[in-house]
């Protein structure tokens, strides 16, 4: 058992975090209600929340939410219009702006064109809500319409200075991306993509680079041979910060597996001379909003510079009987001969998917080029 010697720290979740399906004890009605008043001060909006109750806004699940406001917003306005558009995005409350998404794909339901240019208008938000709504939005417009005739509309995006427009079109042509329906048009041939990724190998932007990283992580599920070919053709140079960024995501289904042809794509060894050791783990407890350090030693005790994949996973109680996973990654790690460092990682541990936390064991798996060498477990109860 690790001896733990530090101070506990609470921390409350980032704007953003923590369960965002709306409730009756947390939601954005109110401040939804403020922005029509103010836009539309001829109109009693007085009964947006009654209206939402009525059509069982509350019970909903989160993806259905966001198209019961709108149907709220054009009963009680009596119109679905741009200016009404405008006033959601004009909002300070993120899910007030990411209502518009619903709006847009409602007022231009067969209307491609505009459907487009509002999705890149609502991309450009810096907000989460209103780009990962938009992502689902475009995800939904290749499946309803094919990926050929969107990709040809969408690609000059991938020039667009703004890092949100670029994003939205590596996330939302993800073949699996998550809550939602499957491409599998892109599953069963990912061709396509090959144009998405290639202008973004050295995106500037981190925020880019995970979604691209991701996205080819998709493709290395149903179709490795093909990544793992597009992988080598863009790695006969040296690979750059940012493209190693990338491919380290991208590679981590096959590094998984063992497959050598993704090792050698990121320079490292099967085997290495590294030994880990765990220096500051996880506490036996842990609560709510905790942020947990981490420590880990590495030491090389070969004669030559080596690198290695380093993450951790964390096996969670789900609902009833289910077990969640989560994993936490880190880049490749490099050490030179007979060097010893410290690798840390911060986990701050919150509500922040649809689903909170489930009070019980947590199970952690250190691993080293996917091999497990450390196993330790904590309690968390609410």
């Amino acid at each position: 058992m690790i001896k733990q010697v530090r101070i506990m720290e609470i921390r409350n979740p980032k704007r953003g975090e923590g369960v965002p399906k709306e409730t009756v004890e947390r939601n954005c009605i109110g401040h939804l209600t403020m922005t029509l008043q103010s836009s539309f001060s001829d109109v009693n909006v007085s009964g947006v929340m009654d209206v939402a109750v009525s059509k069982g806004y509350f019970e909903a699940p989160m993806t259905k939410q966001l198209a019961i406001l709108d149907m709220v917003i054009a009963e009680v306005l009596g119109e679905r219009s741009d200016r009404v558009i405008d006033a959601l995005i004009a909002s300070s409350d993120e899910k007030v702006n990411a209502v518009a998404i619903a709006m847009i794909v409602a007022l231009y339901e067969q209307d491609l064109e505009a459907m487009l240019m509002g999705l890149k208008r609502t991309a450009t938000l810096s907000k989460t809500w209103p780009r990962e709504h938009s992502c689902v939005a475009l995800h939904n417009l290749f499946i309803r319409y094919g990926v050929e005739p969107v990709l040809q509309k969408v690609c000059p995006w991938l020039m667009d200075p703004d890092e949100g427009v670029r994003r939205v079109v590596s996330e939302c042509i993800r073949p699996r991306l998550m809550m939602v329906a499957h491409i599998d048009e892109l599953k069963r041939n990912p061709i396509l993509l090959k144009k998405v990724f290639e202008p973004l190998l050295d995106d500037p932007s981190d925020y880019v680079r995970k979604s691209v990283g991701n996205c080819m992580n998709d493709v290395s599920k149903d179709n490795p041979a093909m990544l793992l070919e597009w992988l080598e053709e863009w790695s006969k140079k040296p690979l750059s910060k940012e493209r190693r960024q990338i491919f380290s995501r991208a590679l981590r289904t096959l590094i998984e597996k063992g497959e050598p042809r993704a090792y050698r794509i990121l320079d490292v060894p099967i085997q290495d001379s590294v030994e880990l050791k765990v220096v500051h783990g996880f506490p036996q407890r842990v609560s709510l909003n905790q942020v947990i350090n981490l420590d880990i030693e590495v030491k090389n005790i070969g004669d030559e510079d080596t690198k290695i994949f380093f993450d951790l996973i964390i096996k969670a109680p789900g609902k009833g009987s289910q077990i969640r996973e989560f994993v936490y990654k880190l880049p490749v790690v490099e050490i030179n001969a007979k060097e010893t460092k410290v690798i840390k990682k911060t986990i701050h541990f919150v509500d922040k998917t649809t689903q909170a936390k489930e009070a019980g064991l947590y199970e952690v798996t250190y691993r080293k080029n996917s091999n497990g060498f450390h196993f330790e477990s904590f309690r968390f109860e609410r």
